[in-house]
């Protein structure tokens, strides 16, 4: 659960977007996508549904033959109040540990442009994971 927010639920019900590479190959690419989104949600007790444009670019690059680095920036906003927004930014590197076990560490910041009452514009969280690829 954000700090920033006081969800009670937010889902995206329709978001066709649009994908483009700009490279990519079995361990490296660049991504850009666009897209019209809708967004329900229900806010500090507050119904609210409205139509939100997304951007979202995502890199990520080998390091090696075990390591990999990865970034992703998304931006998306309600399209009436575009102070209405949510912006996210991750980068982590991954690490195979096993070939199904890699140790994941990344850095994710979210800011929303209006923050419930009482709470901040964003989260900063530092994240370390295993994850299993099966």
């Amino acid at each position: 659960m954000l700090s920033c927010t006081r969800f009670y639920y937010a889902f995206t019900r329709f978001r066709p977007e649009r994908l483009h590479f700009f490279f990519k190959d079995s361990a490296e690419f660049l991504s850009l996508e666009l897209g019209p989104g809708y967004i329900f949600e229900k806010l500090d007790g507050v119904k609210e549904n409205y139509l939100a444009p997304k951007i979202k670019q995502e890199l990520q690059l080998e390091i090696s033959k075990t390591a990999k680095l990865f970034e992703k920036m998304s931006y998306s906003a309600n399209a009436e109040k575009f102070k209405d927004y949510l912006w996210e930014t991750s980068i982590g590197l991954e690490s195979k540990v096993t070939e199904m076990l890699s140790l994941v560490f990344s850095v994710e910041n979210k800011n929303v442009g209006q923050p419930a009452s009482g709470k901040k514009h964003n989260d900063l969280a530092i994240i370390t994971a295993f994850k299993f690829d099966l």
